[in-house]
């Protein structure tokens, strides 16, 4: 009898401490605070309900579980528009016009927040979108609007806005005042991640350069990534430093791309330097002189013959276009332009490269060196 009072008495215990783990894993349980049914267009979750998602994370997507992912990718959020974050002004932080950027939106709870640690990041790059949300970068026209949004968590610090968490892979957005809003289109019409060789038949360019010069598009891999780089083949010095002997040119020319019949078509690439220092210290890098952009309509009878425009043949059929957003440093910049012009018609782009400064490197002098990488029109 005593035996069984023992046993009993274990199992009491047993009972009471596994009663103790459970409640402790109750208390830690990720979901809370959070209503896992939220999350869609019609029921988004809070500004607030975002910043909670993005704090039970570790790195970029993670799952909440090995088969839990619906609350990290495609969800949708609203908040107040309360200001813009520009990462390479002296005040990043811009919560009262003028602003400095339009493309990257500091959403929050309230309309008059100004607490970072309180905001979500939206970045609204693609020039149509722009002009759907009606965005100013100057007097803040868009400031307290509230708009909803759809896109992939990320947790404070995972990308390049470190106090700040972000929505990721933007998907689409609808303006709670005025109604209105879509859907934006993901699936690039035509895009180049530079894996195959510039020219090869699995590659949409090609390198066009005069016979004499030395400076040519090649792909390659810079720090990990993949892409087109143009430079001047370092075989030789300048006679009498630091006047160059020459500047050297060099195309990269992609294939006809048919661009479809669609509200809006954007081109994206990033653009990375090397940062080196000219070799005379009068000279200063001149970005938009080094790399320009080029556009060429072809007729419909050139787009069904299937014909390649050469600039080196007919450089009158290029018509150069202005990029703004050049890299101002070693760090690689995302660079759009609006080709919502060119939408139902098949084009060819281009990009020159003219090197202009020579620099100095351990080795010898050598020209600039320009990377062109993830290229897309969507």
């Amino acid at each position: 009898m005593k035996n069984n009072y023992f046993i009993l008495v274990l199992l009491s215990v047993m009972m009471s401490a596994f009663l103790v783990s459970c409640d402790d894993k109750k208390m830690e349980d990720p979901f809370a605070g959070i209503d896992t049914q939220k999350g869609i267009k019609e029921y988004p979750y809070s500004t607030t309900e975002f910043l909670n998602l993005a704090k039970m994370t570790t790195d970029r997507l993670h799952p909440l579980n090995s088969t839990e992912t619906k609350h990290w990718k495609n969800i949708w959020f609203q908040g107040y528009i309360v200001g813009c974050y520009d990462a390479t002004s002296e005040n990043p932080l811009q919560v009262e016009a003028p602003y400095s950027t339009n493309t990257t939106l500091l959403i929050a709870e309230t309309p008059n927040e100004t607490e970072s640690a309180k905001m979500v990041l939206v970045t609204v790059n693609i020039p149509y979108w722009q002009t759907q949300l009606g965005l100013q970068a100057t007097n803040g026209a868009s400031k307290n609007r509230l708009v909803k949004f759809c896109g992939d968590v990320l947790a404070a610090g995972t990308e390049q806005f470190a106090p700040i968490a972000e929505l990721a892979n933007l998907k689409g957005f609808f303006d709670v005042q005025n109604d209105a809003g879509f859907m934006v289109n993901t699936n690039p019409y035509f895009s180049e991640t530079f894996t195959a060789a510039i020219g090869s038949g699995t590659s949409n360019f090609h390198d066009r350069h005069a016979v004499a010069s030395k400076a040519t598009w090649k792909s390659a891999t810079v720090s990990g990534s993949r892409y087109a780089s143009a430079t001047s083949v370092s075989t030789y010095s300048p006679d009498s430093l630091p006047n160059p002997l020459s500047t050297e040119e060099s195309w990269l020319v992609s294939k006809a791309i048919s661009v479809p019949v669609v509200d809006y078509a954007t081109l994206l690439f990033t653009a990375k330097i090397l940062a080196w220092t000219p070799l005379n210290a009068l000279e200063t890098l001149n970005p938009s002189e080094e790399l320009t952009f080029y556009i060429a309509e072809l007729t419909e009878a050139e787009a069904s013959a299937g014909t390649f425009l050469d600039p080196l043949v007919v450089a009158n059929r290029f018509t150069k276009v202005e990029l703004t957003g050049y890299p101002n440093g070693a760090a690689e910049k995302i660079m759009v332009k609006d080709l919502t012009s060119y939408v139902g018609k098949t084009i060819q782009i281009a990009f020159k490269y003219k090197s202009l400064i020579w620099y100095k490197t351990p080795a010898s002098p050598i020209h600039q060196t320009w990377n062109i990488g993830k290229l897309e029109i969507k």
